[in-house]
């Protein structure tokens, strides 16, 4: 295998796609590390929904409108392990994924879905990388042409660790940037799942002690997201540009997070990695073996 070496990233140039990365982690990281990137998941759970494929998933089988908190961190500990866990973890963790997305389908023809699609599994995967870069950089500023390579290949793990090829992750940043755009301007389209879906995320069935925090939670969350999203898809949710108040308010959200320890600024990862090896442990006792040679059903 040739590796690319002007990018400094293990890209296998003769088959034109990324090595999985499921044995080393570099760059995730240090990326993921820093809490400030989840503020990227609300535009990338947007750009999810906005697929007919993936809304139904979540629309019909997982319960969102009141199930929110449970959602969000089930995808919390899968993300994290990914990066975070001993192989004999991940390999728990993705048969746990496994079983639950075999049970994600329905529909007929146009609107069938598959939660073990490869297609829609690189969407959320692509979003994912959208998001979290996108939220890193924005406290950070851009990354080196070098690092953001890296970073890329790196986020192919999201995908190869469950139902896509490795050679269908595009190749590059500027491969991903045509598979983005085609995506955006040929399948996305919100029907009536997804519409179900963003009314709840949107108005979150939270225990009485959250409330309080919603709007707040939500204000942050849209100043981080909404300058990312496509001008089409804040039309179809009805999101305008961050005004220069907004803007303001987001580079005094980011000075005060620099300024907080970083001990502190870890501390989702600590927490969903624990978590995470509590879900191991109980995943063991109910007869899971992480064996990964079965990867779909």
């Amino acid at each position: 295998m040739r590796q690319s070496e002007s990018s400094g990233s293990n890209v296998d140039l003769e088959k034109g796609a990324p090595v999985r990365y499921d044995e080393e982690l570099v760059e995730l990281p240090e990326i993921l590390k820093e809490s400030i990137t989840g503020f990227g998941g609300f535009g990338a759970l947007l750009l999810q929904i906005a697929h007919p494929g993936v809304a139904r998933g979540v629309g019909n089988h997982s319960e969102f409108a009141t199930r929110q908190i449970d959602r969000a961190e089930k995808t919390a500990i899968y993300v994290y392990m990914m990066v975070y866990g001993t192989q004999e973890e991940k390999n728990y963790i993705k048969e746990w994924v496994n079983r639950m997305h075999a049970r994600v389908k329905g529909g007929d023809g146009e609107s069938a879905y598959f939660a073990q699609d490869p297609d829609l599994q690189l969407w959320v995967a692509a979003t994912l990388y959208v998001g979290w870069v996108k939220s890193y950089e924005m406290a950070y500023g851009p990354l080196p042409e070098d690092r953001a390579e890296r970073v890329y290949q790196e986020f192919s793990v999201f995908g190869t660790s469950l139902q896509v090829p490795r050679e269908k992750w595009p190749k590059d940043r500027a491969a991903f940037d045509e598979y983005y755009r085609h995506v955006i301007e040929n399948d996305l389209r919100l029907v009536p799942e997804g519409e179900e879906v963003y009314w709840h995320i949107m108005h979150p069935n939270l225990p009485w002690v959250f409330k309080p925090f919603i709007p707040l939670a939500l204000y942050l969350t849209k100043i981080f997201s909404v300058d990312y999203l496509p001008p089409e898809i804040r039309v179809t949710y009805g999101l305008k540009p961050t005004t220069r108040y907004d803007r303001f308010n987001r580079k005094l959200m980011i000075m005060q997070y620099k300024m907080t320890p970083k001990f502190i600024r870890s501390l989702p990862k600590r927490y969903y990695m624990k978590r995470g090896r509590v879900m191991v442990a109980k995943l063991k006792e109910r007869g899971f073996t992480g064996d990964m040679r079965m990867r779909s059903h």
